[in-house]
């Protein structure tokens, strides 16, 4: 019989869960006729599963997202939206992950572009790939004010490179430094082919270009985010109401 030094090595070995199911089976009569061999899978089962939903949770807490809620299951898809359950469906497979392929959604204020980028955020996390989500103007704050702590803001700049997903919200919505756009222009450029990024931006890309005083900067940047993307839409009414988002999508 398990006694709780037992149960307790379970927790030292890292296996808690493991050892609390079996516990549980050796304590159900309705697994008297279970083969060993089923009963230990069906406790190797619950550790799994109890691992990855931490490892969730773990990347969900890591986004830092605005709105965690936010999921593809609950898009609406209305008629005046002019958004396509089909679409979001290919979406939801996250094969543009994996190949990569940038995601950009474009929308008046209060379309609901946020919330879409944020539900494929988190969609991303529940299907174990790291997200990070930043509103750009705050990213480029945030490099500024580490401009005099080096190792800070490499920190932060190699955590936004190797992110399986980075989502830049309000794009260029509000103006940034030129050193912030080259900042972003590194960021973009050790992403490019290996890891895909989602924008949300109430502006088109040549709008873009004319935030970026530099030519050949905004040319690069805009090269390396549009050349492999997927370009989203929605239109319609104001969204906020039914998603209760707290900020701007």
């Amino acid at each position: 019989m398990f006694t709780e030094e037992h149960l307790q090595l379970f927790t030292t070995f890292r296996v808690r869960t493991f050892g609390h199911k079996i516990q549980e089976i050796l304590d159900d009569p309705d697994y008297d006729d279970v083969s060993v061999e089923d009963k230990i899978i069906e406790a190797l089962e619950a550790e799994q599963l109890a691992r990855t939903n931490r490892k969730i949770e773990k990347y969900l807490k890591a986004a830092r997202f605005k709105n965690p809620e936010a999921s593809v299951e609950d898009i609406h898809y209305r008629p005046d939206r002019q958004l396509s359950r089909e679409r979001i469906n290919r979406l939801a497979s996250l094969r543009w992950i994996d190949e990569p392929l940038n995601v950009v959604i474009i929308a008046a204020t209060g379309a609901g572009k946020s919330y879409l980028a944020q539900a494929l955020g988190t969609h991303a996390c529940r299907n174990l790939h790291s997200v990070s989500y930043w509103r750009l103007s705050e990213l480029a704050t945030q490099l500024e004010l580490l401009a005099t702590q080096p190792e800070k803001r490499h920190k932060l700049l190699t955590a936004a490179i190797n992110a399986g997903v980075l989502i830049l919200d309000d794009f260029f919505t509000t103006p940034i430094s030129m050193q912030s756009t080259w900042a972003l222009f590194e960021i973009l450029e050790g992403r490019d082919g290996k890891a895909p990024t989602v924008i949300a931006s109430q502006l088109e890309p040549e709008d873009w270009y004319r935030a970026i005083d530099d030519s050949i900067t905004a040319d690069s940047l805009l090269n390396r985010l549009i050349r492999p993307a997927l370009f989203l839409r929605p239109d319609g009414p104001n969204m906020r109401p039914e998603h209760h988002e707290p900020a701007e999508s």
